[in-house]
């Protein structure tokens, strides 16, 4: 009897000391000072200022006939036999081109719009973004660049340049169902 009054003391003693320890420690965590709530509270500092001699870079551009569509060995490694990635995003709906007017004015992104350039408008896709479209009437296929903002009409999902048009076949219907994949 009195082994097992020992042991309920020392069970008692120790979920006290266990108590002051947790009751110190939650109360000492809970009390920030005032300065340290200012600090939390403190507006992000500005971001630094850009680096001297951006504007003179020279614009990068990407030449989209020569992009790889197959896997391209590197330095003597061939390339391993994957299967093909799952596109990033996959939207079908109806295509339209346009050229014409619109060439040599600003696009959204701030470049000029050439009806010869194998680029696209897309409402919500990132500029820059690589698109492949597919004509589902003909199957015919081109990779573009999206660098501006439409179509404007409900119903279709993209405007193609005058070239990408071209090359989809679609350059007398105006319009056509499509599929398209962002690759990049």
């Amino acid at each position: 009897m009195q082994l097992a009054s020992a042991i309920a003391k020392t069970i008692l003693f120790a979920a006290v000391v266990l108590g002051a320890f947790v009751a110190v420690v939650l109360g000492s965590a809970c009390s920030l000072t005032s300065a340290a709530l200012r600090e939390w509270e403190s507006p992000m500092p500005p971001p630094p200022p850009a680096p001297r001699g951006l504007s003179q870079m020279p614009e990068t551009t990407v030449d989209l006939q020569t992009v790889p569509t197959q896997p391209v060995a590197f330095q003597g490694i061939p390339p391993l036999d994957l299967p093909p990635a799952e596109p990033l995003f996959v939207q079908r709906g109806v295509a339209s081109w346009y050229g014409g007017w619109h060439h040599g004015r600003k696009t959204a992104n701030g470049e000029r719009f050439n009806k010869a350039e194998l680029t696209a408008a897309h409402r919500t896709l990132p500029f820059n973004s690589i698109v492949r479209v597919r004509n589902l009437t003909n199957q015919r296929e081109v990779v573009v660049r999206i660098n501006d903002r439409g179509p404007f009409i409900r119903g279709r999902i993209i405007d193609l340049s005058e070239a990408a048009a071209r090359e989809l076949g679609m350059i007398r219907a105006g319009i056509v169902p499509v599929e398209i994949e962002v690759i990049q």
